[in-house]
């Protein structure tokens, strides 16, 4: 899903409504740690429970910091990054797409169906 595709969904959200992210693949249910520029020219969002205050995102904030990305932003898709800490004490950050979002009254969820994009997928050492 691009960001105008998102934005669009997210325009028929209750602003006040919380944001969560769910993964199918592996399966995940996270709050927004951090909205940004996640790969060259592609926006999306950094999962995780870090900071309360900045997870607690809800559909209009989201919404107003997803319109701070600029055009060259508008064809990419918008990604979900998920870091996997490894019992080797390796860690891997992966990316997912958004494929749908489910909008209700109590809250909005940015749903990834598939699996890792693998090619975007990056294995660290610590």
């Amino acid at each position: 899903m691009t960001l105008p595709e998102l934005l669009h969904h997210l325009s028929d959200a209750p602003a006040q409504a919380p944001v969560m992210c769910h993964l199918e693949h592996p399966k995940l249910r996270s709050r927004i740690y951090i909205v940004g520029q996640v790969q060259p020219s592609v926006p999306g969002a950094v999962l995780g429970n870090r900071e309360p205050y900045l997870r607690e995102k809800d559909a209009g904030t989201l919404t107003r910091e997803l319109t701070t990305f600029g055009p060259r932003f508008h064809h990419a898709h918008f990604l979900l990054e998920h870091t996997e800490e490894r019992p080797d004490g390796t860690y891997m950050v992966r990316y997912y797409r958004v494929d749908r979002v489910d909008v209700g009254a109590e809250e909005v969820v940015l749903v990834s169906t598939r699996g890792a994009v693998e090619e975007l997928s990056e294995h660290h050492s610590v």
